[in-house]
C-alpha cells in the first residue's frame, strides 16, 4: 500500500495529541495531499471535531472515521480497506492515513495502531516529568518492533515533537535539550529509530480555539503563527 500510515501517540493525556493530528491533517490537505483521519480513541474527540456543526465557521476539511476496540488483525484489515475504498471511489491513492490513539500504554487500540503504522509522532510537553516519562514509551516501541519483526514488518520510525512550547524561556529551552539527549540515548540503547523534530507548536490561541469552534485552524482570525507552525510540520513530515 502506497498510502503512508502515520500514528500520533502518547502515554498520557493533555499533550495535544488530537490537536497535532488534526493540525497535520489540515496542513497536508492544504498542501494538496489526499488525507483521511482515523480516531481510534474511544473518547472520539477528533471525530466530534469533524462531524459536528461548527459555530458559524467552515467545517474542518478532512474526513474523520471513528473506530476503536479492534484487534491488530482487524485494525490492519480496516486500514487497508479504507485505502482501497478511497481508491475505488476516486481512482487515486490516499497519500496519508493519520491515526489518533488513546493516551494509554496498555490500550489494545494503541498496540494495533503501532503495528499498522509506517511512522509515529509523539507530542511531548517540554517539562521534566514528560521528558523522563519517554523511557516508558520507548519500552512500548521495543515491544512493538519485536511484533513487527515477527510478521516481517520494518521497525517503527518515531518522531518526537515538542508541543505547547513557551517562547523565550530559558528553562523550557533546557528541557528541550534534555528531551533531545534522552531520545538520542534511548534510541541508541533500545535500537529504536527515533528523532526530535525541529518543528514545534507554541502555546497559541488558534490551537486551543479550533476544536472549540470545530473548524480548520486556517479559518480562525489571528491564526498566522499557528499556520506557519503547521506548514513547518507538514514540510518536515511530507
Amino acid at each position: 500500500m502506497k498510502t503512508r500510515v502515520l500514528v500520533v501517540a502518547s502515554q498520557k493525556g493533555g499533550v495535544g495529541k488530537t490537536t497535532v493530528t488534526m493540525a497535520l491533517g489540515d496542513g497536508l490537505v492544504r498542501a494538496g495531499k489526499r488525507v483521511l483521519i482515523v480516531d481510534a480513541d474511544p473518547q472520539k474527540t477528533a471525530y466530534k471535531w469533524e462531524s459536528r456543526k461548527g459555530l458559524g465557521l467552515p467545517r474542518y476539511p478532512v474526513r474523520v472515521e471513528a473506530n476503536s476496540g479492534l484487534s491488530v488483525v482487524e485494525f490492519l484489515e480496516y486500514i487497508v480497506g479504507l485505502a482501497d475504498d478511497a481508491k475505488s471511489v476516486s481512482g487515486e491513492e490516499l497519500d496519508f492515513i493519520l491515526v489518533d490513539t488513546p493516551p494509554n500504554l496498555k490500550s489494545g487500540d494503541l498496540e494495533a495502531a503501532l503495528f499498522v503504522s509506517d511512522e509515529v509522532i509523539v507530542p511531548v510537553k517540554p517539562n521534566r516529568m514528560a521528558t523522563e516519562a519517554m523511557e516508558e514509551l520507548f519500552s512500548l516501541f521495543v515491544a512493538a518492533n519485536e511484533v513487527r519483526r515477527r510478521h516481517k514488518r520494518g521497525p517503527l520510525d518515531v518522531k518526537v515533537m515538542v508541543n505547547f512550547m513557551q517562547a523565550k524561556r530559558v528553562a523550557t529551552a533546557a528541557m528541550v535539550e534534555q528531551l533531545q539527549n534522552n531520545v538520542a540515548e534511548y534510541s541508541k540503547r533500545d535500537h529504536v529509530r527515533a528523532q526530535v523534530l525541529t518543528s514545534q507548536f507554541k502555546h497559541l490561541a488558534a490551537f486551543e480555539n479550533a476544536p472549540n469552534y470545530r473548524t480548520s485552524f486556517y479559518s480562525l482570525p489571528g491564526s498566522k503563527d499557528a499556520r506557519v507552525a503547521i506548514e513547518s510540520l507538514v514540510k518536515e513530515i511530507a
